[in-house]
């Protein structure tokens, strides 16, 4: 017979909670600051790319540190092909704004007014930087 894990369920609506609550505070924090910008015109790239990374990023390390075990004892050991491959460009694609803002894409006129309607690529990116990031690092039992 099983024994019923109560902290387990427990954890995960912890976890969903959190989830749920980053999710509408961040997505309304960005809609109330654009629909703003709208009437004064005054656009911070930071401003906007400080929320994704917070709220949004924020969402990937939470599902990143429910599938972690927890573990007493070990020495920490970073994934660098993780950080380098996976990481390192959802970070370049988080910080789109201000690549905008820099105007590094001038080069390619058509992406500046796709990506600044289409919040939705870098809300993505920094899911899987936030997760990506709280992964790369795990720790490795003393042996």
């Amino acid at each position: 017979m099983k024994k019923n894990n109560h902290w387990g369920i427990l954890k995960n609506f912890i976890y969903l909670v959190l989830i749920i609550a980053f999710l509408a505070m961040g997505s309304m924090i960005l809609e109330n600051y654009l629909e703003q910008v709208k009437t004064t015109f005054h656009f911070s790239p930071a401003y906007v790319t400080m929320i994704c990374i917070v709220f949004f990023g924020g969402i990937g390390v939470l599902l990143g540190l429910s599938s972690k075990k927890r573990q007493t004892g070990g020495t920490i050991q970073i994934d660098k092909s993780r950080l380098l491959l996976l990481t390192l460009p959802s970070l370049f694609i988080s910080l789109s704004y201000v690549w905008l803002y820099l105007g590094l894409f001038r080069f390619l006129p058509s992406i500046a007014p796709y990506i600044a309607a289409n919040h939705y690529i870098v809300i993505v990116s920094c899911i899987v930087m936030g997760h990506s990031l709280i992964t790369s690092f795990r720790k490795k039992p003393i042996q």
